[in-house]
């Protein structure tokens, strides 16, 4: 398993519960120590943009540079007994070098999916990429105009398909296939695609 190191942190969503606000944990299930012990996982903990297999490459911690992409506030890590504003730099995401050009793989991207395409393009030097998959998180933007200028971030990165999924949210994923059309598609579990 290639990961942050951060992936154990104990991470809890804040949610309004009635007159108060409960935490609730949403880490990581299992102690690293049992995943390793008694189902045999081996952990590699990276922090950089690595090459993980030929033509793979691991996004490292995302650098937050658009001022458009806040953090999502209700996601809190507890620290020394406390809990505070959770960076995520654990957020990770892929690029795979396919035939069809260069796929992002983004988990929920809670860096901004824009920051992580920006870092992609840094890091690897394309200009342009076929394809972004997977979570985009913004399903809980607030209303600040984020969504627009992240489509416009789409188009501006050339992208052939944009395929959201589960954090991406339905108003905003129907935002997109609105825009996009046939460059649109869910890639909901069991949605399949060929580079």
């Amino acid at each position: 398993v290639i990961a942050h190191p951060y992936i154990f942190d104990s991470k809890y969503s804040r949610i309004p519960f009635g007159t108060e606000t409960r935490h609730f944990y949403i880490g990581v299930p299992y102690r690293r120590e049992f995943l390793e012990s008694a189902l045999g996982a081996e952990f590699s903990m990276k922090t950089g943009y690595t090459e993980i297999a030929r033509g793979v490459w691991f996004s490292g911690e995302v650098p937050r540079e658009t001022a458009f992409e806040k953090p999502d506030s209700s996601l809190m890590v507890k620290r020394e007994g406390r809990f505070v504003a959770d960076p995520m730099l654990d957020d990770a995401s892929m690029l795979v070098e396919t035939d069809s050009g260069p796929v992002i793989v983004a988990g929920c991207a809670h860096a901004g999916i824009v920051n992580v395409m920006h870092h992609f393009r840094q890091k690897s030097g394309h200009d342009s990429f076929h394809a972004v998959i997977g979570g985009t998180h913004l399903g809980f933007a607030e209303e600040d105009g984020r969504l627009l200028k992240t489509m416009d971030a789409f188009e501006e990165m050339g992208l052939d398909l944009v395929a959201v999924s589960h954090c991406t949210g339905n108003e905003a994923a129907a935002s997109c296939y609105n825009r996009f059309r046939e460059k649109f598609a869910f890639a909901n579990a069991g949605w399949r695609m060929n580079f």
